[in-house]
């Protein structure tokens, strides 16, 4: 986690103030941030004046971009509220799964945000083994995270072994600490 506040972290060493929480939008480029869309969200990293140029297309709201409020990324970052409201005024008129599909189409980097459910069924969540299960003689079988990291040469089961049961393992770990 503490990796995730890589900007936070570079803001504060540079200014001596702590960062306050921003919700999903990130600190200094606009737009990037979640959207609201007909039926969820879709999170839209526009990180620079070409890909916002790309979005105002997409979103069929050239308007967007002769507004001066929005001619750059300071100038973005200056009009946020105003920014989301007009971005969020197109989003709102399609589905996620529609806009992912156009977004992806123009190249601007995209994605859902997605219950827990929808994580857990996730194609890619299950190939990279990010959901794995447990099958416990007394609970039946379960999901529960995988391992994030993955390092070639080192195996990354699909299923993990149930918690031993109270004492379980006594005797194998006072063997292993010598005290057997």
């Amino acid at each position: 986690q503490v990796a995730l506040l890589e900007n936070a972290i570079a803001r504060y060493a540079a200014t001596g103030e702590a960062p306050e929480p921003l919700g999903s939008r990130h600190p200094s480029i606009a737009p990037f941030q979640a959207f609201a869309s007909a039926d969820g969200h879709v999170v839209i990293a526009a990180g620079n004046d070409g890909l916002f140029a790309s979005l105002a297309e997409t979103l069929e709201r050239p308007d967007l971009l002769a507004d001066p409020r929005f001619a750059s990324n300071p100038a973005r970052i200056e009009h946020l509220d105003a920014l989301q409201g007009e971005i969020e005024r197109a989003t709102r008129t399609r589905t996620t799964a529609e806009w992912l599909e156009r977004l992806h189409a123009a190249g601007i980097p995209c994605g859902p945000i997605q219950r827990v459910d929808e994580v857990l069924a996730d194609p890619q969540i299950r190939a990279r083994n990010m959901v794995v299960h447990v099958d416990d003689p007394e609970l039946g079988a379960f999901p529960v995270a995988g391992n994030p990291i993955k390092l070639t040469g080192v195996d990354d089961p699909a299923t993990r072994a149930p918690a031993p049961v109270l004492d379980g393992d006594r005797e194998r770990l006072l063997r292993w600490l010598g005290e057997g």
